[in-house]
C-alpha cells in the first residue's frame, strides 16, 4: 500500500467481514481526503476516545499480564471467531 489510510481502509474491510457484521460502505476520493483530515488527527481521538472494555485470552498474557487497549486486530487474532460475541457481550 502506498499510504497507510489505503492499509487501515484495506484492514477495517478484513475486520468486518472477519466478523460478520452487516456494513456496507465505499468511500470516494473527496471523503478519503476528510476521512484522512479528521480521523489521523490526534486531537479527534483525544475529544472522541472509543473505549471497549473486553477482557479475553491473550499471547504471552501468563508473562504478561492482560495488555489494555490493543488493536482489535489482537481480540481477532487472539479469539478468532468468538471475537464478535465477546465484542456484543460488552
Amino acid at each position: 500500500f502506498e499510504f497507510l489510510f489505503d492499509l487501515n481502509f484495506y484492514i477495517l474491510q478484513k475486520m468486518i467481514k472477519l466478523l460478520k457484521v452487516e456494513i456496507d460502505f465505499s468511500i470516494n476520493s473527496t471523503q478519503k481526503i476528510l476521512l484522512e483530515k479528521v480521523f489521523c488527527s490526534k486531537p479527534y481521538f483525544e475529544k472522541n476516545p472509543v473505549i471497549v472494555k473486553i477482557k479475553y485470552p491473550q499471547v504471552f498474557e501468563d508473562r504478561n499480564g492482560f495488555i489494555e487497549n490493543l488493536s482489535i486486530l489482537d481480540l481477532l487474532f487472539c479469539c478468532g471467531p468468538q471475537a464478535k460475541s465477546l465484542l456484543l457481550s460488552n
